[in-house]
């Protein structure tokens, strides 16, 4: 499709997929299309014309007052397969113009019945809080976004304080929603590369043994400095938290450092959030949370500061069973045994002021540092959202 000012799309969550159209598009589009057809009927007019010509020529030619002859019979039943054909060929032609005629007034009419407020399609706005700024009773829904550069994106805007991040601010909403993965609905897929695993009624999105298995949310080109929002997880058999940088502390964000998964943005990554499965809530071994208890003798990863969630279904002092544990969900605030892992940072929402602004996608990776027969960290919601 040829360049416009503007072109429409539709994102919310992982549905990335964009149908593309503008606003001046819209008027030419169905302007050739009514073009292109009016001179089809034109040209099968024509040829009707001249078949019928050539009918009353031959028939001039060869009318004796006697029998019709073979060669007459079979000219005739040619000239009637045209006539025929053309007649076909027209009443599809109406057909497909009809209902490119619909889908255009479809969308036309869904154009023309937004006004000029802020976030409606002739009105993109430049952000949520742009739109929440200018109509504060603006309720959460779709809206349409300016972004860069000189596109028009239909994006879900949550304007209540979705996060809990602006308490005390004396303002709340205008976030746009970039991720929104919900395994609890009715085929809901994993992203690409990720496996869907099903156990005790429960969907979810598991890791690769050994390695970082990753995917991205676009933020279409938005200028964000703020990111918020949940994952809520699972845990497969012997998770063992941060050990393998215990272990090893030259190990680096761009690798297996975690049990858990990882929220980042940019090149080199710059890191927003992780979610720590720990192997049990009881022990203070290195293999555990941080919050199970003030004996944790472990150094964290200087990248992730204390930007993190840790939390484990384990309850007890042992070693988990190589199963599912889908009994307690990960980093919901919930069911702690150690209280102080269901307090710190107050899961299950998490909230990340970015060193600077950026349009940067934000990479979401499961990271395993041994085989999924031993471990596994899966996720069942992933909601994310930017400022």
């Amino acid at each position: 499709m040829a360049s416009a000012t503007s072109v429409v799309g539709t994102v919310d969550g992982n549905d990335s997929t964009t149908e593309c159209v503008s606003q001046e598009e819209l008027a030419s589009v169905k302007a050739e299309m009514e073009r292109r057809v009016d001179q089809l009927h034109s040209q099968l007019h024509y040829r009707q014309n001249v078949t019928v010509g050539i009918l009353k020529d031959h028939c001039s030619s060869t009318n004796t007052g006697g029998a019709v002859e073979t060669g007459d019979t079979v000219f005739m039943s040619t000239v009637f397969n045209i006539t025929q054909n053309d007649a076909d060929i027209i009443a599809y032609l109406e057909k497909v113009n009809q209902t490119i005629n619909e889908r255009l007034d479809s969308l036309e009419d869904s154009i023309n019945s937004n006004d000029n407020k802020a976030g409606s399609f002739l009105n993109p706005a430049h952000n949520c809080s742009h739109i929440l700024h200018q109509h504060p009773q603006a309720t959460s829904g779709h809206y349409w976004v300016q972004s860069s550069p000189g596109y028009v994106v239909k994006m879900f805007c949550d304007m209540e304080r979705v996060c809990g991040c602006d308490e005390g601010r004396g303002e709340g909403g205008g976030w746009v929603r970039v991720a929104n993965i919900n395994m609890t609905r009715p085929n809901e897929n994993c992203p690409a590369g990720f496996r869907k695993v099903t156990d005790s009624g429960k969907t979810m999105c598991g890791g690769q043994s050994s390695r970082c298995i990753s995917t991205t949310f676009s933020s279409q080109g938005l200028l964000y400095s703020r990111v918020c929002g949940k994952i809520i997880g699972y845990q497969f058999g012997r998770t063992n938290g941060l050990l393998q940088y215990i272990s090893d502390n030259t190990v680096s964000i761009d690798t297996s450092f975690v049990d858990g998964i990882v929220l980042t943005h940019g090149s080199p990554r710059a890191h927003i959030w992780t979610f720590v499965a720990g192997h049990d809530q009881i022990s203070t071994i290195n293999e555990d949370c941080p919050c199970n208890s003030n004996s944790f003798s472990g150094t964290l990863p200087p990248y992730i500061g204390n930007d993190y969630f840790c939390d484990s279904a384990h309850t007890v002092n042992n070693q988990p069973p190589l199963s599912y544990l889908t009994n307690d969900p990960l980093w919901d605030g919930a069911g702690c045994v150690s209280g102080s892992c269901c307090t710190f940072n107050s899961p299950p929402w998490f909230c990340k002021n970015l060193s600077a602004p950026t349009t940067d996608a934000i990479e979401l990776r499961i990271c395993l540092n041994d085989g999924i027969d031993d471990e596994d960290v899966l996720f069942e919601i992933v909601e994310l959202y930017v400022q």
